[in-house]
């Protein structure tokens, strides 16, 4: 494999990306972490005391953080990291269909060191995105993508025009739009197959209604969430 040589690399994207990082992190360790070791400590001392009221609610601690604002930080947190990885693997510069089989082999190796949970980049079964950089644009950071694709559109509309570089970027985040579609809505595949077969065996014997009552079952076909896109679960029937 190649090394960057860092001497006539641009490192600025990178150290943007460590710097984001890093202060995420600072701050989660004291808002939350802290937080949680306050928490802990307060806990033994009033082990002993109970509810006042009996079938009263345990509450937590008051003014505490709650599961879903740590879990949305960690999520944070993770896509920051991302970035950074993906800013280190630009360096590389390899080919796309490379740094997909690179991040592939870390899928179900959970990585250490870091207070987000990962077992996996890119779900394996999503094979239209080969880099973490595509990935990350249509995930955590679309909205930034969808603001500068919407910048893009407004521009064509009131001036008429673009520059080249404008409308190679253009294409670029249509083709990303198209990816992120296809990533939390995607095709049911099998059973449009399989539908497929029944209808033409259906219009073979000229049974129409069959047709129409075939089709009418795709509408069961139900997209994935985003949670269980990225960590490979499965879909809720």
């Amino acid at each position: 494999m190649p090394v960057p040589d860092f001497s006539n690399c641009d490192l600025s994207r990178l150290q943007a990306a460590a710097t984001s990082y890093l202060e995420a992190a600072t701050l989660f360790t004291k808002k939350f972490q802290a937080s949680a070791i306050k928490a802990k400590s307060s806990g033994k001392s009033k082990k002993a005391q109970k509810l006042s009221g009996s079938g009263q609610m345990r509450l937590g601690f008051v003014n505490g953080p709650t599961d879903e604002e740590i879990s949305d930080a960690k999520e944070r947190l993770r896509g920051l990291h991302w970035r950074v990885d993906a800013e280190v693997l630009r360096l590389y510069a390899l080919p796309p269909e490379l740094e997909r089989e690179l991040l592939d082999t870390f899928d179900g190796v959970r990585r250490q060191g870091v207070p987000f949970e990962q077992i996996r980049y890119i779900p394996r079964e999503f094979g239209d995105v080969l880099t973490l950089d595509d990935f990350l644009r249509i995930t955590d950071e679309w909205d930034a993508t969808e603001t500068r694709r919407c910048k893009l559109v407004e521009k064509r509309i009131k001036s008429g025009r673009r520059t080249a570089e404008e409308e190679v970027e253009f294409r670029q985040l249509q083709r990303l739009l198209m990816l992120r579609r296809r990533f939390y809505s995607p095709l049911p595949t099998v059973e449009i197959r399989a539908l497929t077969k029944q209808i033409k065996k259906a219009v073979k014997w000229k049974t129409i209604e069959h047709v129409g009552s075939l089709c009418l079952s795709l509408t069961a076909a139900r997209p994935q969430t985003r949670a269980n896109r990225i960590l490979g679960l499965p879909t809720i029937p």
